[in-house]
């Protein structure tokens, strides 16, 4: 390999070490982050699923309520008419059967209630198991990375210092270029296969193949700038 590209090469693989100790260290504060976004959101989740029971006790409470009243007022109604107590026959009537309707009412209202009682129940129960789940998920990933960040800092900082060294070794006429691939994200260094680069399959001039093989010249692809590699 021509000695200028084995420079670039050594930087690029000092550039990805650095990459990947920096995205392991991203990838452990996004798990963090969502995690706790997650834990938020199962707390907001918990306490909706709380006040939706709450509400649907309170109304089945008011249900019941009503309902023993006009229970004790639609009996009483009744006993008027069956012991002939009554002032007015055809308005206890009325009255009769307005109460024996409401009471079929309520009665089918407190059925309804009770099976939303039964599902907000349910729901607050389903809210809680994943506000638990959602809290060990946070404790796990704080801890993963409290348990890797020290580490990671001390070889980020190993891997930078060596990067300086090797980008020191580089000849200045690459040091542009060579930012400018990292600047666009571009892979450094391709390979040919069959005549074409590997990253963006644009055609290699076999004659610069050639150069490159027999260590007399560094050349780039025409399409995405890396640096050929001999075969």
């Amino acid at each position: 390999m021509h000695p200028d590209l084995v420079a670039i090469s050594n930087l690029w693989q000092a550039d990805v070490r650095v990459d990947s100790l920096r995205a392991e260290h991203e990838r452990l504060v996004a798990t963090v982050n969502a995690a706790i976004q997650t834990h938020k959101d199962a707390v907001v989740a918990r306490d909706a699923a709380k006040a939706v029971l709450d509400a649907t006790k309170a109304e089945e409470r008011v249900n019941s309520r009503e309902l023993d009243s006009y229970v004790q007022k639609r009996d009483a109604t009744k006993r008027m008419i069956d012991d002939g107590s009554s002032p007015n026959y055809a308005a206890t009537e009325r009255q009769l059967a307005n109460c024996i309707a409401l009471v079929d009412e309520l009665e089918t209202k407190g059925l309804d209630l009770l099976d939303r009682l039964d599902a907000a129940t349910a729901g607050l129960a389903a809210a809680e198991k994943a506000l638990a789940t959602a809290e060990a998920d946070e404790r796990a990933a704080r801890q993963a990375l409290g348990a890797r960040d020290a580490s990671l800092r001390v070889d980020l900082t190993a891997a930078l210092r060596a990067r300086e060294v090797v980008w020191g070794e580089l000849p200045f006429d690459y040091q542009t270029p060579y930012s400018e691939l990292r600047r666009r994200k571009r892979v450094a260094l391709v390979n040919v296969e069959e005549g074409n680069c590997t990253v963006c399959h644009m055609r290699v001039a076999p004659q610069k193949l050639n150069e490159v093989q027999m260590k007399r010249a560094v050349h780039t692809c025409v399409g995405c700038g890396g640096y050929l590699l001999p075969g």
